[in-house]
């Protein structure tokens, strides 16, 4: 009998649609930066806009993956999430070299890039260090 009841719980679960907890299970939409520019020298806090930009869980090993955010090759610092999963805030670096910079965005179920989806303008009155 606990086979059967076993079946008729997994054939209840997907009637009723995904269970909670993978209801979120998919990988970050990154739409856009707030603001997605600074001058060469200037660091600050910056808003990364989308969907699914939070940590994952996975329920059968009782983990969490942190949300993760790169510039180039640069990891940035998460400093909040959104409960909702539609924005994260990070510390951009003052030292990222002048340029167009992609953005990726990795969570447990996978990543998304904004190729050039952030600026560094170049240094004004003279050549960058």
């Amino acid at each position: 009998m606990p086979v059967v009841a076993l079946l008729l719980g997994l054939t209840a679960l997907g009637a009723c649609g995904s269970p909670p907890w993978e209801q979120d299970a998919k990988p970050p939409d990154v739409q856009g930066l707030e603001p997605n520019r600074r001058p060469y020298g200037e660091g600050g806090a910056t808003d990364v806009h989308g969907s699914f930009l939070k940590p994952s869980y996975n329920a059968f090993l009782d983990e969490e993956t942190p949300l993760r955010v790169r510039l180039s090759d640069r990891e940035l610092e998460v400093l909040e999430i959104d409960p909702g999963g539609h924005r994260a805030t990070v510390l951009v670096p003052n030292d990222l070299p002048p340029g167009l910079h992609d953005v990726t965005v990795i969570n447990g179920y996978g990543q998304d890039v904004l190729t050039d989806g952030y600026l560094v303008s170049a240094c004004d009155g003279g050549p960058c260090p």
